[in-house]
């Protein structure tokens, strides 16, 4: 059986959120495959629990190389009383791998949250479906906007489904396969990545 994306949130390139089509109006008398059906409304029971990173791409690609600013994995997300977020995660920080969290306050827009952190944030969930879950990081700073988009799985491995929506939508956010770091515990990860063991988390080297 092939696996259902959740299409929550559409980006024009341009980072403005647009309404999403109807199966009506997309195919006018005919039902949209599950592959590709159209979800509205807030998505926040589908995307609440733990999330591993397995993929980070941003348009530049200095964020997310080593001592980057946005280089990190998601641990988990909690959906507070309020509607806001409390999105955790790992990153280094002097040298040792700790956990922080921040707030993604609620829009007005479902499925959209901005929080600060070296300027304005905006979070989209842009889709979500079988074990993955693609965010898109918008933060408008006076150097210009920068753009993060990133890949969660319930587990390291995510589908082919997954892998697929998430290489178009880095594409149309424009970020090239060269500014995309796999954060995988197959094979070798990069040095810069965490490695999250049944133990806890350590950092490579």
């Amino acid at each position: 059986m092939r696996s259902e994306i959740r299409w929550v949130c559409t980006l024009h390139p341009s980072g403005a959120t647009l309404p999403l089509p109807t199966a009506a109006t997309r195919h006018p008398g005919r039902r949209l495959p599950r592959t590709t059906r159209v979800r509205t409304g807030p998505c926040c029971l589908q995307v609440e629990g733990p999330w591993h990173t397995v993929k980070l791409g941003a348009t530049d690609p200095s964020v997310i190389e080593e001592g980057g600013s946005y280089l990190c994995s998601m641990s988990g997300i909690k959906l507070l009383e309020d509607g806001d977020l409390n999105i955790t995660y790992f990153h280094r920080k002097d040298g040792k791998c700790v956990q922080e969290f921040y707030i993604g306050k609620k829009t007005n827009t479902p499925g959209r949250y901005t929080f600060e952190y070296e300027g304005k944030n905006f979070l989209t969930f842009v889709a979500v479906g079988d074990g993955f879950l693609i965010m898109d990081l918008e933060n408008r700073r006076e150097a210009g906007a920068l753009i993060v988009v990133e890949l969660h799985g319930r587990t390291f491995l995510v589908n082919e489904v997954g892998q697929e929506a998430y290489r178009k939508h880095t594409l149309r956010r424009g970020i090239q396969p060269d500014n995309i770091v796999e954060l995988s515990a197959h094979g070798k990860p990069p040095r810069q990545v965490p490695l999250l063991t049944g133990t806890g988390t350590r950092w490579p080297g």
